[in-house]
């Protein structure tokens, strides 16, 4: 009997022990979810705030705190484009607000469903509607000037919302705000939980790795939902990662690469709000292509200036050559805008891959030798005289692999002059590879891009870190490492690197940049990995601003502690007056930020003179000093 209840007990005990492991874990599921969930939402508010301002500033020609009044057809016509926004952007309201002597007052907002539909409610005027029951966080923004995420309910309901402080043109505070409804995201949070719930309380009382898979199982569909890190921030279609996920998961692949060649240019000319709005209307226009098999294939945003269409399904040649046309024909067509100019126009060029594993890496290879040939077309073929190029990537492949393997990577220290004080603070560590007789055979413009795509870059960046390390131990010098956003997403990498620092207790002469190259794909993550790193080290900045129009996002998103301007600017300033300029907002822009500024490239003096003049921090080049295996500081002059 005592044996009985003993067994009872026990049983008794595991299953309140499944159930309170349980709940714990469904608890944690949850808040993990919704905090994820959170960060993709505030994503979306922030976009599609950048995308208000330009439509508002577009539409209101003149003092948008309401100098010229709006007549009702001009209001009601400002609601439909906030409207298409908010449908496009999958938000509820966007809307623009500003403070007066009464309280808050609507400038703009996108109607309400009902207002658009035939119910008899007829279309309210936002301009100059007031606002009484805003919530607190709207007031801080007018008060403080920085923009705020809020929760809250109103009249129109429960929202998460974006309130994004700005100021007219004549120098007037408004502020634009974008809203979520709330109810979607706790109905999905919840559904979530009460799904796990159950289902793991029920499986948990008969055998423990079921609960454990079945719990994966579910986090790996709720992340498929939501999984807007692998969307281009831009457009919404799937990024490289996506792509690069799809073509490990198949073996014959066919990929066309669309390449707007000249996209920097169009860029420096059109300008940021011009160009995504360009982009847009591109991607747009390609994803309503309706042609023979077109709808078997997936369109892919994978950086600024490249576009994917990936299929599993063969095509003929003449399907292909249907394509082909049907796309140039897109993109010439919609390229002829007033955002474009005569002097600007779309340079196109394609490469195309069939039936082939690597499609790519081989996609890429047609890019490269249409580029070189002056062809607007490519396709892969193994007689064309592409090999070469395979044969490149081998050969820089095996003598990268060949050196990480037998320690021939070796870091030199490149000074950094402060511009207040006259003297070295700092310096950086550029990572070579030497051959069997101790001799530099390759520079980082040859091996890097081969290191991020055979992924040995993290055990590249891993290497540098130790050796920086160890040089640094007996000094005081402070040493900045360079650092891709491929290492900064790569979990093992990041923490290798944050274990390493913390048991160096070094981490005081440490520094990071971030490498501009790489699209990222979350900034809220990129922010979150970022402040991990400045837990252990002195400062993050970021290397080469200025290279793409589309970093200064990140300067504006990303908490960083300095930045450098790229050297190709720096060269241009002292023939180009645009390079100049580029310089000074840039100095400008920081020094609003609180962060500093290094000018690289300082070849010559004069370099020196020019930039100084222009309110840099520090210095960098080889007028300061040349790279070199120790501390020595030796110029080039």
């Amino acid at each position: 009997m005592n044996k009985r209840l003993g067994s009872y007990k026990l049983f008794t005990a595991a299953i309140l022990f499944y159930i309170v492991g349980a709940l714990i874990y469904c608890w944690f599921e949850y808040n993990q979810e919704k905090k994820a969930i959170l960060n993709l939402l505030d994503e979306r508010l922030l976009s599609t705030v950048s995308f208000a301002e330009h439509i508002l500033q577009q539409t209101l020609r003149e003092n948008i705190a309401g100098a010229t009044p709006l007549t009702p057809d001009e209001d009601f016509l400002l609601s439909l484009e906030l409207q298409e926004l908010a449908d496009n952007m999958n938000v509820t309201y966007v809307y623009s607000i500003v403070k007066k002597a009464k309280g808050f007052f609507f400038i703009s907002s996108n109607p309400e469903p009902e207002e658009l539909q035939k119910t008899g409610k007829a279309y309210e005027m936002a301009f100059l509607m007031p606002y009484p029951d805003f919530p607190s966080e709207l007031a801080d923004v007018f008060e403080t000037g920085e923009l705020r995420y809020s929760e809250y309910q109103d009249r129109w309901g429960q929202f998460r919302s974006i309130f994004f402080p700005f100021k007219d043109i004549a120098g007037n505070a408004y502020v634009i705000g974008v809203d979520v409804n709330a109810s979607e995201l706790k109905s999905l949070a919840y559904d979530n939980l009460l799904n796990a719930l159950v289902y793991s309380l029920f499986m948990g009382l008969i055998v423990l790795p079921l609960i454990y898979a079945y719990l994966r199982t579910i986090r790996h569909s709720y992340s498929e939902k939501l999984d807007v890190m692998g969307k281009n921030p831009l457009t919404g279609l799937p990024n490289q990662r996506c792509l690069e996920n799809k073509l490990s998961n198949s073996s014959e692949d066919h990929l066309l690469l669309i390449e707007i060649e000249n996209f920097d240019h169009i860029a420096s000319v059109l300008g940021v709000t011009a160009t995504d709005a360009l982009m847009l209307r591109l991607v747009y226009k390609l994803t309503e292509i309706k042609v023979p098999k077109i709808e078997y294939c997936e369109w892919f945003h994978l950086s600024d200036d490249r576009i994917g269409l990936f299929s599993v399904y063969p095509f003929s040649v003449s399907e292909i050559k249907v394509i082909i046309s049907a796309i140039f024909q897109t993109l010439t067509h919609a390229s002829d805008s007033p955002d474009m100019s005569e002097q600007v126009p779309l340079v196109i060029r394609m490469g195309a891959v069939t039936n082939q594993q690597n499609a790519l890496m081989f996609a890429g290879m047609a890019l490269i030798h249409a580029e070189k040939t002056n062809q607007s077309f490519v396709n892969y073929d193994p007689s064309l005289n592409l090999p070469k190029y395979f044969q490149r990537y081998i050969t820089t492949f095996n003598l990268l692999s060949d050196a990480l393997r037998n320690n021939r990577v070796i870091v030199l220290f490149q000074p950094i002059l402060d511009v207040s004080s006259g003297q070295i603070v700092k310096y950086e560590a550029l990572v070579r590879i030497l051959d069997e007789k101790g001799e530099v055979v390759s520079s980082p413009g040859e091996f890097m891009p081969i290191a991020y795509q055979s992924r040995l870059c993290h055990k590249l960046t891993r290497v540098v870190v130790d050796r920086v390390l160890e040089t640094i131990r007996p000094t005081s010098h402070i040493v900045s490492i360079n650092l891709s956003v491929k290492d900064l997403f790569d979990q093992k990498t990041r923490e290798y690197i944050i274990r390493r620092i913390r048991e160096s207790g070094l981490g005081e002469q440490i520094e990071f940049e971030l490498l501009e190259q790489q699209v990222i794909a979350s900034y809220v993550t990129a922010a979150a990995y970022i402040k991990q790193l400045k837990s252990c080290v002195s400062s993050v900045g970021m290397d080469d601003l200025g290279r793409l129009y589309s970093n200064f996002d990140r300067l504006f998103t990303l908490p960083l502690d300095f930045v450098k301007i790229d050297g190709m600017i720096v060269q241009a300033m002292e023939r180009d007056s645009d390079a100049k300029s580029i310089i000074e907002g840039i100095v400008t822009f920081a020094r609003q930020k609180g962060i500093h500024v290094i000018a690289e490239h300082c070849y010559n003096q004069h370099v020196c003179d020019m930039v100084v003049s222009m309110n840099v921090d520090l210095l960098q080049g080889f007028h300061i000093g040349v790279p070199s295996p120790t501390f020595a500081i030796q110029s080039s002059e």
